[in-house]
């Protein structure tokens, strides 16, 4: 290879940090992630986490919100997709 490839790991720590802004501690204590890394991601990458909202899921009795995730370089190329959901907030 002409470059050195990062840690396909930082990518679940980017997913991670964008999906704790969302869910908050519920994402801590009882999130689920699924990743598949797609593509390289290169050092000195550029890369965003994005994630779009599905709609809920049952979860052990319980109502979770489901998202798809995936992570983009900065020439628009997926890194990295999957899926991902916590317990809703209560209302």
């Amino acid at each position: 290879m002409d470059r050195t490839v990062a840690q396909a790991m930082q990518q679940v720590g980017y997913l991670s940090q964008m999906l704790t802004a969302f869910h908050g501690p519920a994402w801590i204590s009882d999130g689920h992630l699924s990743v598949k890394f797609v593509d390289a991601f290169y050092e000195g990458d550029t890369v965003t986490a994005h994630g779009a909202l599905l709609g809920t899921v049952d979860h052990e009795g319980r109502r979770h919100l489901e998202s798809e995730v995936w992570v983009e370089n900065q020439h628009g190329k997926k890194t990295a997709v999957g899926w991902a959901h916590a317990p809703a907030a209560e209302q």
